[in-house]
């Protein structure tokens, strides 16, 4: 990537408001950062393309310090490229800024720091890492990016832009063609915003005398079932040359919520060309389970994006007490991408509603990792917890129906009983604090496969040598 994207983004960055339903989270010690990209034709280069990487940050999580005049939130980011395969292409740092007056403005919730980088980037198939870091708040998205080969014959479509607004201006970062587009990285939209905005460029139309003055564009909406649910007629465009700008939005107040497919489809006399861009519909309640969902997923980055052997050999731990000695054994034998497209997998046969924002399961079981990581991770060191007997239990079974804990005495050590109720008609679970140490191992269970000893209330007892 060449350097004058770096010093774009020394700008101070704007605030977008978005509206009420994105809360603040003053506590967390993650920020949330969404990012999405979009590609579009460089004249007669069918081997690159323009690119532009959109993000945003929440204002209200960002630390401020004080300034002779108002406030000042330091930025660092990074952003790592690399290929299909994981190989690390390139990586860029950078340090942006945003100024307030006063602090009591961060108590406004709703706003959201929007900023982009572009460049130049060969056709290829890429996945993209940003980091961001202010003070000891970090955040991270990632996502593929597919920059496509644009052809000098034939009409072409640039891929679909979401945005939050389309309107007429002339100045800022976010202006093309005179219009203002403000990007919505994470491509979701709540279905009280009833309308989604849609940019688009489209290329190689035919202005010979005997071609049509203009051009049709078609819109689809999927299911993610790949079943059509809505199409909208045709709109028809002026041709102003032989390429042009398509702005038009669409409906989504009658949509469900979940994951959707938009497809476009330009018709150019007998040539047509398409491409499509993912999207899902949300509803208030979905960003209050998103908002806990980033919060969980900020500490597992590799949850859901396998991109290093890091990411790889943490991935694995986090499932190894809920995957099948089969899906173990086959992902073990799998090189990087193939653990990629194994973790994609392990999840959506978890998801119980295929489609949705949200997979329960997974939202489930690493609640259940950040609780054991809270809870017993001293005991064993960071992201460990997960390998003390008492936080295998928790991931395997969840939160028990009740906790009877007894503490150290002269004549028994401390030690715990976990009954679960919904289990197996009830069973229990009981833990010894064998070294006195607050670390306690399992010493009997009445659960079938688990250990077990009719003889454990003698492991309680202490000799007299120990008191």
């Amino acid at each position: 990537m060449n350097k004058t994207v770096y010093l774009l983004t020394f700008a101070f960055l704007c605030c977008f408001l978005t509206g009420p339903a994105f809360a603040q989270q003053k506590e967390s010690r993650s920020l949330f950062l969404d990012a999405d990209y979009a590609a579009f034709r460089i004249q007669d280069d069918t081997a690159n393309a323009f690119v532009e990487i959109h993000y945003n940050l929440r204002r209200s999580q960002l630390k401020y310090m004080p300034q002779e005049k108002g406030y000042l939130a330091l930025i660092d980011f990074r952003l790592n490229l690399r290929d299909s395969n994981g190989k690390l292409l390139d990586s860029l740092d950078w340090k942006a800024a945003n100024g307030i007056e006063k602090l009591s403005t961060l108590d406004s919730t709703g706003y959201l720091i929007s900023d982009m980088i572009s460049d130049i980037m060969p056709v290829g198939h890429y996945v993209v890492e940003l980091l961001v870091a202010n003070g000891e708040k970090h955040g991270r998205a990632s996502f593929t990016m597919n920059v496509p080969v644009f052809k000098n014959i034939g009409p072409a479509l640039s891929t679909l832009e979401l945005a939050y607004q389309i309107k007429p201006d002339s100045i800022g970062k976010f202006v093309k063609n005179g219009l203002l587009i403000m990007p919505n990285p994470s491509t979701q939209f709540l279905r009280e915003a009833k309308k989604v905005s849609v940019y688009a460029e489209g290329y190689g139309l035919n202005t010979t005398s005997t071609a049509d003055s203009v051009f049709y564009i078609l819109m689809e909406i999927f299911n993610f079932e790949g079943k059509s649910i809505l199409a909208f007629p045709a709109v028809t465009f002026q041709k102003p040359g032989e390429s042009a700008v398509i702005t038009t939005e669409f409906p989504i107040d009658t949509l469900k919520a979940g994951d959707y497919n938009l497809k476009m489809t330009l018709i150019d006399g007998v040539d047509s060309v398409s491409t499509d861009r993912q999207f899902s519909v949300i509803m208030p309640r979905d960003i209050v389970k998103r908002t806990m969902m980033e919060g969980i997923f900020r500490e597992f980055p590799e949850a859901n994006n396998i991109m290093t052997e890091a990411d790889a050999k943490n991935f694995r731990d986090e499932i190894v007490y809920i995957a099948s000695p089969d899906e173990m054994k086959l992902y073990d034998s799998l090189n990087l991408t193939g653990k990629a497209a194994f973790q994609k997998d392990f999840w959506a046969r978890r998801n119980s509603e295929p489609g949705t924002s949200q997979n329960e399961y997974e939202i489930e079981h690493y609640r259940r990792l950040k609780y054991v990581k809270d809870t017993f991770g001293k005991f064993s060191g960071g992201h460990a917890g997960w390998r003390t007997d008492r936080g295998r239990v928790y991931i395997m079974y969840g939160e028990p129906s009740e906790i009877e804990r007894y503490p150290l005495s002269l004549e028994a050590r401390a030690w715990e009983r976990w009954s679960y109720n919904g289990l197996e008609g009830g069973v229990y679970f009981i833990f010894v604090d064998m070294q006195n140490a607050d670390n306690y191992n399992l010493v009997h269970s009445s659960k079938r496969d688990e250990i077990k000893d009719e003889n454990w209330e003698e492991k309680i007892k202490m000799s007299v040598m120990q008191r």
